[in-house]
């Protein structure tokens, strides 16, 4: 019964504004723009894979990156500039690492149907 009428003066009986407020300042550091106490992060992006889109030169990239203390799985389209590198685009997709085995599973069955609908060739690689 204290508890309840503490929380209708607003003075206790469950976290306050300002409690939300630290524990969010405290697993996210805006210096480093980094989250703290979370899995390791990447310093610098790790590629996978990488192979040509087209014939313009354009490239699709999948590589592990890390973004604001977020662990992610990176495909994103890059194209060839003026001195032969590769830059990336805004046209890919980053989605978090833990959802890279639903990405497995997804691709795996475009791949699969698209071979049963005679799209490519069941040994394709």
């Amino acid at each position: 019964m204290r508890n309840e009428e503490a929380r209708r003066q607003g003075n206790g009986g469950g976290a306050s504004e300002g409690d939300h407020q630290d524990r969010a300042e405290a697993s996210f550091n805006p210096s480093t723009k980094q989250r703290t106490g979370r899995k390791p992060t990447l310093e610098e992006p790790v590629e996978i894979a990488k192979f040509w889109k087209n014939r313009k030169g354009d490239a699709v990239i999948v590589a592990l990156t890390s973004y604001q203390g977020y662990n992610l799985v990176d495909l994103r389209t890059h194209f060839t500039n003026k001195e032969g590198k590769l830059q990336p685009t805004p046209k890919g997709l980053s989605v978090a690492v833990l959802r890279l085995p639903d990405l497995a599973k997804a691709v795996n069955a475009a791949l699969k149907k698209a071979a049963e609908l005679g799209l490519i060739r069941e040994d394709a690689e």
